[in-house]
């Protein structure tokens, strides 16, 4: 029988996600400016980067897939990991050539 998380569980998760978002163009404006301002090829390897971690650290929620959906399924994840490293790597170059607030601004209205 699965447990469910407590409430203080989900707050840190949403809590450390939140700070993880908010201060990504930062990070990512210091490490480029302390390599020596790669620009543009910097950029994508911080973004590659960046999808390689996120995939490690989904690796152990593996065992709770249901194997049988796996090829139906295979295709939206193919297709969104592509709008996903698109969006990483015009996301990340786009900070070498314009203010942090700029480009957050123009990656965050994407709903609009």
């Amino acid at each position: 029988m699965e447990r469910s998380p407590s409430k203080l569980q989900v707050s840190i998760v949403l809590a450390v996600g939140i700070v993880a978002v908010s201060t990504a163009a930062i990070w990512i404006r210091l490490a480029v400016n302390a390599a020596g301002g790669g620009g543009a090829g910097l950029s994508l390897v911080l973004a590659a980067s960046r999808l390689l971690l996120s995939s490690l650290l989904l690796v152990p929620t593996w065992a709770k897939v249901r194997w049988q959906n796996v090829p139906q399924a295979l295709g939206f994840a193919v297709a969104s990991g592509i709008c996903m490293a698109a969006h990483f790597a015009t996301w990340t170059t786009s900070l070498s050539y314009t203010s942090i607030a700029a480009a957050t601004t123009i990656v965050t209205s994407n709903p609009l």
